[in-house]
Formats: structure tokens, C-alpha cells, sequence
């Protein structure tokens, strides 16, 4: 349903832009036609002319309310293809009456700026005073006119005159309170988007609180780096304090941007704070938990993930991984490779544990590579993405250099890679070091 409700709306968006771009360019092949009429036929034509303006211009109001209204702005290019039409069928190419269209035409011009200027004023009452001073000073300059040439009075042109002056004020108070309308909504967006901005700025202050602030930790050294973004994010680790000087060490990142992603990675912090301790000496059951946890309560969100728990009592190390980007691995003195494990996403609760267990020996000087997709999937001008390829060719080439070194050179490859643009996803990764 929603696919159909979205591929209705791209085709309605289509149309309408089909609608408006055949009416714009017919309403210019329209004007060099009246070129090619006689005289008798111009006033005519003028006159079909503003009419088939008013049909665009009314439709155009209208059809912002109701939908079905938005056939007048397709009849009306119909309307004016016929008028084409029969104006050709009249047309006399023997004689050119310039000079009857352009007085016509300049009352058009005329027309539509006293619109525009109207329109722009500050007070909506002003339009009508504004209309009905600018028609007595014609009447002024009108029979001072007809006064010194001695001339008669004809009230047909006074009429036209009181009817233009009328209908362009009428058409400029509509358009003002159109455009009074827009600007207020635009106001109270305006405010609405500061109050935003602030909103965001608090919860940034409050994740930032939520990451790991020691940065010692029991036989590890660490470097980190997060890019929200939008400010604030799904991309979340932490370290695990636990009893005899063990640790655990848990990524995740949520799926989506923004706001909800970062509530549901704080809300992954606080079950974790919360889960039996058992729980945390197993990768596969603590993330089989979450999974659960998920899944019930929070149904319509997801994310991967990786718990390690590193027993520097034992010398092991336990990993499980939940549909993340695999670990990279480099013993001392060796190359970075992938730890490749079995595992699904959280929330979607597909197996059970959702999480295979992978186990190893832990030994001085190993280093791991943990990241979010953010890094691997980045695009350079070719729109080649670096891939985990590219990810462990970058490491290899600086796995001799300290953990800070390491970082530096990863980010300014990264970004070399993708022409120094920014990430167009939230990214984060984090390098450890046994010691």
C-alpha cells in the first residue's frame, strides 16, 4: 500500500510538472499569433487572452486546497491550444495591424503590474484605497484630456478603465492574503526550526554523556572517532567494567538518522546497564537478549551489533556479531584481517542465539578494528564505494604506526578517498590495543 501511495504521488508530481511546463510555453507561442490579425479580431483576442490568465491563475489559488481543482490548470492549456487553433483558421496574411495590438497589450502589461505592485503592499486595506485613488486620478487626468483637445466623453471607457483598476485590486487582495499566509507559516517554521535546533543541541549534549568519559581502561589503549550525520545519532559504543579487571566492549548502529535513531541507541545503553551480569560474560546471550528486548518493545527499530568480552583472567577473548560489519584483526606483528562470524540483526528475533560465539586466545600487542558502515559504504567521484577492500588496504599500509597515528592516516584517506566531502552517513569506529 505504501508503495502504491508512493508511486502515485511521483506520478501526480509528474503530471503537474507536464501540466505547467506545456501551459508556460504555449502562453508565449500564444503572443506572436496576435501578431496576424486584423484589427476587428485584436480587442477580441486581447480579451481571451486575460480570460485564459484568470482560468491558470484562479486554478493554480484553488487547486492548493482541493485536488480535484487541478484539472483547471490543465483545461485551461487545452482551452488555449484551441484558441490557437481557431486564431489560425481567421488569420488574414495580407495586412499587419500592429498598432491596436500593442495599445491592447499594454493595457495587459499594465494590468498585471498594477497587480504585482498592489500585491506587495503592507496593508490589505491599502489595496482598496490604493485602487480607488488611482482611478480617480484618472478620471482627473481624464476629462482634463478630453477638456483641452474638446473632446466628447465616451463611458465605455471609463467602465473599462473602473473594471481594470477593480479587478486588478480584487486579484492583488487575494494574492496578499495568499502571500500574508506564507509568510506567517513561514515565521512560525522559522521559530519552530530554532526551537529544533535547540531541542537537538540538548540531546547532543545529553548522548555525548552517554559514551565511555575514562579514557583508561585495564590493559587497553584506545582511539575512537564519531561523525554524527545529523547532529546526533545511531552509531554507539561502550566499555563494560567488569569483576576481576574484565571488560566488554559493545557497537552498535541503529537503523535510520537523526533523533529516533540516537533515543533507541540510549535505550540499548540502558538495557545493557540493566541485563543480568551473566548475561554480559557471554557475546551470544547478552546479544540475544537485546535482540528480545527489541523485538517486543520496540518492534519497528533495528540494529547490528558486536559484543566482545575480553577475560584477561583467562587470556580470551569471546565475540558475537549481529549482522555487523565483520572485526578486523591484526596480531602483533602481523596484518589486519576479518574475524568472519554468524549473526542477524537485533529486533528482528529470526534466530536463536541471534548471534554465533567465536572464541580465541588474547595476547599482547593484538589490535581490533571496530566501525560502522558509515566508513565502508563512503563513494568516491566515481561513485565506487571503499568497501572493507579498501578499509583493510588502508590499515595494512599504517598497522606499524601507534593507535592515534593510525586514526589520523585512516581519516585522511577516508576522505581523500570520497574528495574530502563529509559523510553522508553517521560513522564511527574504534581501535584498541592489548597491552
Amino acid at each position: 500500500m505504501l508503495l502504491e501511495e508512493k508511486l502515485f504521488k511521483e506520478k501526480e508530481v509528474s503530471l503537474d510538472r507536464l501540466g505547467v511546463k506545456i501551459g508556460f510555453y504555449l502562453h508565449f507561442l500564444f503572443y506572436p499569433s496576435l501578431f496576424l490579425f486584423p484589427i476587428e479580431h485584436s480587442p477580441s483576442l486581447i480579451f481571451l487572452t486575460i480570460g485564459y490568465s484568470f482560468v491558470r491563475f484562479f486554478g493554480f489559488i484553488f487547486s492548493k486546497g482541493n485536488r480535484n481543482l487541478k484539472p483547471i490548470l490543465y483545461s485551461s492549456s487545452i482551452y488555449l491550444i484551441v484558441l490557437l487553433h481557431y486564431y489560425f483558421y481567421s488569420l488574414d496574411f495580407n495586412v499587419i495591424y500592429r498598432e491596436n495590438l500593442f495599445s491592447n497589450n499594454g493595457y495587459y502589461i499594465v494590468f498585471c503590474l498594477v497587480i504585482i505592485m498592489q500585491a506587495t503592499r503592507l496593508d490589505k486595506n491599502s489595496i482598496i484605497i490604493s485602487s480607488l485613488s488611482s482611478f480617480l486620478v484618472f478620471l482627473i487626468f481624464y476629462f482634463i484630456n478630453l477638456h483641452f483637445y474638446n473632446l466628447k466623453i465616451l463611458w465605455n471607457e471609463v467602465i473599462f478603465n473602473f473594471i481594470i483598476f477593480s479587478a486588478s485590486g480584487f486579484i492583488a487582495f487575494l494574492v496578499y492574503d495568499s502571500r500574508k499566509n506564507a509568510v506567517i507559516s513561514y515565521i512560525q517554521l522559522f521559530k519552530e526550526k530554532i526551537s529544533l535546533q535547540k531541542d537537538i543541541k540538548l540531546a547532543r549534549n545529553v548522548q555525548e554523556c552517554l559514551f565511555p568519559a575514562n579514557r583508561k581502561l585495564n590493559r587497553l589503549r584506545f582511539e575512537v572517532f564519531r561523525k554524527t550525520h545529523k547532529h546526533i545519532g545511531g552509531d554507539f559504543y561502550d566499555f563494560i567494567q567488569l569483576r576481576e579487571g574484565n571488560v566488554g566492549i559493545f557497537l552498535t548502529d541503529v537503523a535510520g538518522h537523526g533523533i529516533s535513531s540516537a533515543m533507541v541507541a540510549a535505550i540499548l545503553k540502558v538495557m545493557v546497564s540493566n541485563m543480568p551480569y551473566i548475561l554480559k560474560l557471554t557475546p551470544d546471550r547478552f546479544l540475544t537478549y537485546l535482540d528480545d528486548k527489541l523485538y517486543s518493545d520496540f518492534n519497528s527499530y533495528h540494529a547490528t551489533a558486536i559484543y566482545m568480552f575480553l577475560n584477561f583472567h583467562e587470556n580470551e577473548i569471546l565475540i558475537a556479531n549481529a549482522g555487523h560489519p565483520y572485526i578486523l584483526y591484526c596480531p602483533k606483528e602481523g596484518e589486519f584481517r576479518e574475524i568472519k562470524t554468524l549473526g542477524t540483526l537485533l529486533g528482528f528475533k529470526i534466530r536463536e542465539p541471534v548471534a554465533d560465539c567465536f572464541q580465541f586466545a588474547l595476547n599482547s600487542g593484538d589490535r581490533f578494528f571496530l566501525y560502522t558502515d558509515g566508513i565502508i559504504e563512503c563513494m568516491n567521484n566515481k561513485e565506487e564505494q571503499l568497501g572493507a577492500e579498501g578499509l583493510l588496504k588502508i590499515l595494512n599500509a599504517y598497522n606499524h604506526l601507534s593507535l592515534a597515528e593510525i586514526k589520523r592516516n585512516v581519516l585522511l584517506d577516508v576522505l581523500s578517498f570520497q574528495g574530502n566531502s563529509d559523510f553522508t552517513d553517521d560513522a564511527m569506529f574504534l581501535i584498541f590495543e592489548i597491552e
